[in-house]
């Protein structure tokens, strides 16, 4: 741990007394389905709510109908639905497992990796998703924002007579899911809804004309999505506070449910029609609840150390347990990783299993590569569970950013003994990311406001809420803003270096600037400028539809592609429609990162392994120029600076060509 690290304070709840608890428990037990709700309980507690209590009342209010279609609430001990507003859905989509791009493999948890409870006999009606145990969570984010999640309850893909329309009805397929959304932003508040799929609706075939079943439906490829017309206006809750959700699904006879309650002990619900009539026939069968991405498959990356134990009860009319099967729908992910999965029956059966992010730390390598079995160049710098980010500079400038927003800078020595040397260089809780190049060293803040470290302080350099990412080459610094706008700065002002909104990533080395775009085109500049409203200094350096994440270095810039193969540029820029200056130095589905610095190249694979180039490129489908230098599947993410390799134990980063910082906590 740090040396100068202060203790982690933790927030204590107070816990009412053992037996008024009981009392409250008992009479919430002996609420029935019939019993009718008295509005002579309409107080709410002013004191945290035990575990015990809020999973009692949330499977009470469960069993309790809602008079009728709109949005209610029930705030505790009160068992009756009041009706209030109904709120408006995102527009947004929330992928399944078929529709979600990613990196070539991974053991994260979600986009297929998921363990559902599908029941061996009859239909499910209802489920329950909670969460038992929540340990070690301080920090969660998605695409640089904090507390952006989504608590999903999927059900598997059904037959539907809605896909009656369909191109081809019978590839089509009925989806639904039952959601709790966290927004990116404060400013807007969570919801809950329905969100209602027609999968394979339509077709790719761009020859062929199709639309959905009205303009009220979205299509997303060749499916269409509805989210229900009730959504529950729902408080914002933070990533803290996980274990106190809970999310009902109900699938009616003609109405649709979804039930959230929130830590302060309210029960909130929306329903509407059943579009795709899921309670009908043998439709629901299987039920996937967890924690994930925000929205169209994006990830939620959890601090290191974290275990999450999840339920998922299910009501089929039997007390049958139902089976632990991985079989994820969603395409949304997180970083965390699957453990163990049990099944029980009785009154309530119900899957029962862990998730997990290893314990973060990290690591330097100095040598040698790895021989046989044994990878033994490696030194522990630090081993601290608040670290999220690393950034590298020149040797000796080392530096990684911390959930609490604080920066430490490394002081050149392997830990010992326990304690790792770092210097605390600033405790700012609005920290978002940190960037380093030769001895600079730079912080955005969450505010926009980019700060330059002096050595002995901070100073600001810019200040503007639309930039996503920042990226520092050399003595120069570049923005990536949320329209796409590229900006940079060599000390003696900003300039526009690109007004396009095509831009997803950056990289750079020195004055050499390239950009990735939403469409996989690449892009290298000049030190030119802008005039006017055109940028003509740009070059198109390639243009594949796979081309996942971009680096450069002294040696050049490198791209990886979404199926693992690693292309160096030699220098030609496309001609038309041909883009011959890339040179293949590897082809395997595993890579999922890279690095450079100062001539040398690695490779991360989603095992853990870690590679480096040793400058022979790939002859065919032979790639025989790499040599390992680690085999630990903790190993998640890989920063280089100086020439040195850093590694962090820490789950893997699922990149993705979106405009999302993804050096961001």
């Amino acid at each position: 741990m740090h040396e100068r690290a202060g203790a982690i304070r933790r927030r204590v709840l107070k816990m009412w007394s053992g037996i008024f608890a009981a009392s409250l428990l008992a009479g919430l037990a002996s609420v029935g389905q019939a019993a009718a709700p008295s509005d002579s309980m309409q107080t709410t507690t002013s004191v945290p709510l035990s575990a015990e209590i809020l999973e009692t009342f949330h499977a009470t209010m469960s069993r309790i109908p809602v008079p009728k279609e709109g949005c209610f609430i029930a705030s505790y001990p009160s068992t009756a639905w009041r009706a209030v507003p109904c709120s408006t859905a995102p527009p947004r989509s929330l992928l399944s497992t078929a529709r979600a791009a990613s990196a070539a493999g991974h053991a994260n948890v979600g986009n297929g990796n998921d363990y559902v409870a599908q029941v061996t006999s009859g239909v499910i009606s209802s489920a329950i998703g909670s969460f038992k145990s929540v340990t070690g969570l301080t920090s969660e984010s998605d695409g640089g924002n904090n507390n952006s999640f989504s608590l999903q309850l999927n059900t598997g893909v059904f037959t539907t007579s809605a896909c009656s329309g369909a191109v081809d009805p019978s590839s089509c397929l009925g989806w639904q899911q039952f959601l709790y959304e966290s927004p990116a932003s404060d400013l807007n508040p969570a919801t809950g809804f329905m969100q209602y799929w027609l999968v394979h609706y339509g077709t790719t075939d761009k020859k062929v004309a199709w639309e959905c079943p009205t303009t009220a439906w979205s299509k997303h490829n060749d499916d269409c999505y509805i989210n229900s017309g009730n959504s529950a206006a729902l408080p914002n809750v933070t990533i803290a506070n996980l274990g106190q959700l809970r999310l009902t699904a109900e699938a009616g006879s003609s109405t649709d449910t979804v039930i959230v309650t929130t830590p302060d002990g309210t029960a909130h619900a929306a329903n509407g029609d059943s579009m795709l009539e899921l309670a009908k026939d043998k439709g629901w069968q299987l039920a996937e609840f967890n924690v994930f991405g925000n929205d169209d498959g994006s990830q939620a990356n959890f601090n290191g150390g974290v275990t999450i134990v999840v339920q998922t009860s299910v009501n089929n009319g039997t007390k049958n347990a139902p089976e632990c099967v991985n079989n994820g729908q969603t395409g949304e992910t997180t970083n965390l990783s699957l453990a163990s999965c049990t099944a029980s029956g009785g009154s309530a059966p119900a899957i029962e299993f862990t998730e997990s992010t290893p314990p973060t730390s990290i690591w330097n390598y100095t040598g040698p590569a790895c021989s046989g079995n044994r990878c033994p160049g490696w030194q522990k710098i630090d081993d601290n569970g608040d670290t999220v980010r690393i950034a590298a500079g020149n040797v000796g400038s080392f530096y990684q950013l911390h959930n609490t927003g604080k920066v430490w800078e490394w002081l050149g020595l392997p830990c010992n003994d326990g304690s790792c040397p770092w210097i605390l260089i600033d405790d700012e809780p609005n920290a978002l990311q940190i960037a380093a190049a030769g001895t600079d060293l730079y912080q955005l803040l969450n505010t926009g406001v980019v700060l330059k470290y002096t050595g002995g302080g901070w100073e600001q350099v810019d200040s503007n809420n639309l930039i996503v990412t920042i990226v520092a080459a050399g003595s120069n610094l570049y923005e990536l803003r949320n329209n796409g706008n590229v900006w940079g700065n060599d000390g003696s002002g900003w300039r526009e270096l690109d007004s396009g909104t095509l831009t997803v990533a950056l990289a750079a080395e020195g004055n050499n600037l390239y950009e990735l775009h939403d469409n996989g085109e690449i892009w290298g500049r000049e030190d030119t400028p802008c005039k006017g409203s055109g940028c003509p200094v740009w070059q198109k350096l390639d243009d594949n539809s796979t081309a996942l994440r971009i680096i450069a270095a002294s040696s050049g810039v490198y791209e990886l592609h979404s199926n693992g193969e690693i292309y160096h540029y030699t220098g030609v820029p496309c001609s038309g429609s041909s883009c011959r200056g890339w040179q293949k130095l590897d082809d395997n589905p595993a890579a999922v990162d890279i690095a450079a610095s100062n001539g040398s190249l690695w490779e991360l694979h989603n095992t853990g392994k870690v590679w480096q180039y040793t400058g022979t490129p790939c002859t065919g489908n032979s790639c025989p120029g790499w040599q390992l230098l680690d085999d630990n599947s903790l190993t998640g993410r890989i920063e280089a600076g100086g020439g040195q390799l850093y590694e962090m134990h820490v789950p893997l980063v699922q990149y993705s060509r979106t405009l999302t910082c993804f050096e961001c906590r």
